[in-house]
């Protein structure tokens, strides 16, 4: 089982002056003091997210772990210039990150291509720049996901049905699935509204790339071994979208992601309930009839919306 823009470029525009440049040679105080087990959490992006699966982290782990990540990159923004004061390459922004956070765990020159490939859909500019601009709108979008991963956790051991299928079912179970199923569909509408503000539409041949590149460098497969291949989710999205959206399957296009997103939690919504129901009595009364005609009307509203 297994993906605002606001002005705070100033900020970042503001400190441009000071900072270490990239290619010199290190001061014998070098100006960056990071690291140490606080900030070790880009090389352990696998392990975080399978304790995130498998609702093994509390909110205050989730937003440390967040916050770990956006902090690296609010590091190099502050405290780093490159050859070019306004901007850098890919590779600057790289080889600080393998220097300061990931030490053995490295980036390949394929998953920082399709990395640039998403920034340059998302928010714009050029697969060989990265302005401060860029990374301000990172830094938001950091912020936002960890709320929504906030707003996710409590209900991870629902979501993840080998977890949850093991509890026992009652009333005050049932309720709680619908509720983290409605939680799950606010967070995928929500996404999908900030998505449609996207710059230009995002190749799925991309997204395949990326997901295999990503998995190699956290450690996925150690965590997923028996994952889906990166292959299956890239069909199923090209699959859907041609039913859902038509036009072109071979690209996500900005006002495709809502429907998109929309759609594949409402589906994983009825997968939930429908396993969830199997472990009542009867289908005919109580508890079981119940959760059959939400199903029901979740599947006409799904339809309908198709």
């Amino acid at each position: 089982m297994c993906f605002k823009r606001i002005a705070l470029g100033s900020l970042f525009l503001a400190i441009l002056g000071c900072g270490l440049k990239i290619g010199e040679d290190a001061p014998k105080d070098p100006p960056i003091v990071i690291g140490g087990s606080g900030f070790s959490c880009l090389g352990k992006i696998g392990n975080y997210f399978g304790d995130f699966i498998g609702a093994r982290l509390s909110d205050d782990e989730v937003r440390k772990f967040v916050s770990c990540v956006r902090y690296s990159f609010e590091s190099f923004a502050k405290r780093t210039r490159g050859k070019d004061q306004n901007s850098f390459t890919p590779q600057e922004i790289r080889d600080f990150l393998h220097e300061y956070f990931l030490k053995k765990r490295l980036i390949t020159d394929d998953l920082l291509h399709d990395f640039m490939v998403i920034k340059q859909s998302l928010v714009g500019g050029s697969v060989d720049r990265v302005t401060r601009l860029d990374l301000a709108r990172l830094v938001d979008t950091l912020s936002y996901a960890e709320d929504q991963m906030v707003r996710l956790n409590p209900y991870m051991g629902i979501y993840n049905f080998s977890i949850g299928q093991s509890q026992i079912m009652n009333e005050e179970r049932n309720a709680e699935i619908l509720t983290a199923v409605e939680t799950l569909l606010q967070v995928a509408d929500g996404l999908g509204k900030r998505l449609a503000g996207a710059n230009s539409p995002y190749p799925l041949s991309h997204l395949e790339s990326f997901l295999k590149e990503f998995r190699s460098f956290s450690g996925w497969e150690d965590v997923f071994a028996n994952a889906r291949q990166p292959s299956s989710w890239v069909g199923f999205f090209a699959a859907l979208k041609s039913v859902l959206g038509g036009g072109n399957s071979e690209v996500i296009e900005p006002k495709d992601w809502r429907v998109l997103l929309r759609a594949s939690a409402g589906w994983y919504g009825v997968y939930l309930k429908v396993n969830y129901s199997r472990a009542q009595k009867s289908y005919f009364y109580g508890e079981g009839l119940n959760s059959a005609i939400h199903v029901g009307d979740d599947v006409v509203k799904l339809l309908q919306d198709a």
